[in-house]
């Protein structure tokens, strides 16, 4: 029995370490809520509000899936949340609505925590919306749209910050830049913008502009509009001031339907009254251009 003691010890030994090895384990670093996502192999979810955050900071390392790790003290309810997450950052947040086409979740109880794998589809590579130049103010637009401008077409994507006021809408930077840039307004060209969400103080802008016509055809029409421009502000160097707009006014047609470029009033001498706004305009900086040239 004595030879048999040291024997026995050792098999409950070795059974125990053999159990011990076979259950499962799991392991995670400890950190605060919702860090960076790529440090990490699971965020550990406590809130709805953190809940939301570690989505979002998926989204915006362009992950194609995530771990959450939810306590089974969770206070709400787990799935309802899931999908009001869900919701919120596809149809409120600019980069989920403009990024994303669907999440999926796959929810495993984990002895004392449930684990969901979040499953991202994009509509867009994360690569292209990561690369999404931010616009914060609205002489940014401006100068954004200008390039579109003097491209004479194209379309530009941008996460717009502030959408409190008229003037923050591109179709107004589109306005502002003909008024300084008159001898951009050509074309009568169409805007087209796509916001994601459609409402809100920020989004994600999709901005279009798309002429009638080739860019090479733009460009002979623009040095056509030019010449006539410069020819007109050498014939009318010497009017007065107070004569120069009625007189430069009177040699075009006012046409309410007719085209609202600088180029309408310049080349078929009839245009809308923004036309002949901006015909002026350009004349007017004509004749300061070849003031400030003079000895």
């Amino acid at each position: 029995m004595k030879r048999l003691l040291p024997l026995i010890i050792a098999f409950f030994f070795l059974t125990s370490c053999a159990a011990m090895l076979e259950r499962e384990a799991t392991y995670i670093s400890p950190h605060e809520e919702n860090p960076t996502a790529s440090l990490l192999d699971a965020y550990r979810v406590n809130t709805y509000s953190g809940l939301c955050s570690a989505l979002g900071s998926y989204v915006e390392e362009g992950m194609t899936e995530g771990n959450l790790h939810f306590p089974v003290t969770y206070p709400g309810n787990l799935a309802v949340d899931l999908e009001k997450a869900k919701r919120q950052l596809m149809e409120e947040d600019p980069l989920g609505c403009y990024a994303l086409s669907d999440i999926t979740f796959h929810v495993s109880r984990i002895i004392a925590y449930y684990e969901v794998t979040a499953a991202f589809d994009y509509r867009v590579p994360p690569s292209e919306y990561m690369a999404l130049e931010t616009i914060r103010t609205t002489a940014d637009l401006d100068a954004r749209v200008e390039e579109t401008v003097e491209a004479f077409g194209g379309r530009f994507t941008a996460l717009l910050t502030r959408r409190e006021t008229e003037e923050d809408a591109p179709e107004d930077s589109l306005r502002r830049v003909y008024d300084a840039r008159p001898d951009l307004a050509l074309g009568d060209p169409a805007l087209e913008i796509v916001y994601y969400p459609e409402t809100g103080t920020q989004a994600v802008a999709e901005i279009t502009l798309t002429y009638p016509t080739s860019s090479t055809v733009l460009r002979l029409r623009q040095r056509n509009m030019l010449r006539a421009a410069e020819a007109l502000a050498e014939e009318l160097a010497q009017t007065p001031e107070e004569a120069l707009y009625e007189t430069v006014l009177s040699r075009w047609k006012l046409e309410p339907e007719g085209g609202s470029g600088a180029d309408a009033a310049l080349l078929e001498e009839a245009a809308s009254q923004e036309g002949l706004d901006r015909g002026f305009a350009l004349v007017r900086q004509c004749i300061e251009k070849r003031e400030g040239e003079a000895p």
